[in-house]
């Protein structure tokens, strides 16, 4: 009687919750194309050892940064780590058709002498790139939050 007692006031204290503090839905969210004032919303950089990273983002097991805009729009790249790891790089190109799957591989990176699939963190559909990168893969190891 007391264990059932006690799911039921954790079953209602987690609806309360629910409805009182609507979480943002980042499952679906969207990679949107960087513009000038992005360096100043990504926040401030830092370092620890010699890779680069900033305040005011999430970082990914898979070596991916995501920056939360509003309830359904992201921002994602790669982090400094990878891109100082495996440099240099000859090609960039993106694995999704304009929706990304969390989990699932999303961008291949290539160097000289092997190819890696780096998977997304987050899901979503794909408004915008930065073409930037796919262009010159070798500026991301420069500003890899461009």
């Amino acid at each position: 009687m007391v264990v059932l007692l006690v799911a039921l006031t954790f079953g209602l204290c987690f609806l309360i919750d629910r409805l009182t503090n609507p979480k943002p839905n980042i499952s679906n969210a969207k990679w949107i194309q960087p513009d000038p004032a992005f360096q100043k919303t990504l926040g401030e950089e830092y370092r620890i050892a010699e890779y680069r990273l900033r305040t005011g983002v999430f970082l990914h097991p898979g070596h991916m940064w995501v920056k939360q805009e509003g309830r359904e729009r992201a921002r994602i790249g790669l982090d400094d780590f990878i891109c100082q790891l495996n440099t240099p790089i000859k090609t960039i190109s993106c694995l999704a058709d304009n929706t990304l799957i969390q989990g699932a591989p999303c961008l291949n990176l290539q160097t000289p002498t092997y190819t890696i699939d780096i998977l997304a963190p987050i899901g979503g559909k794909i408004i915008a790139t930065n073409n930037t990168y796919f262009q010159n893969p070798n500026q991301i190891v420069t500003d890899p939050f461009l």
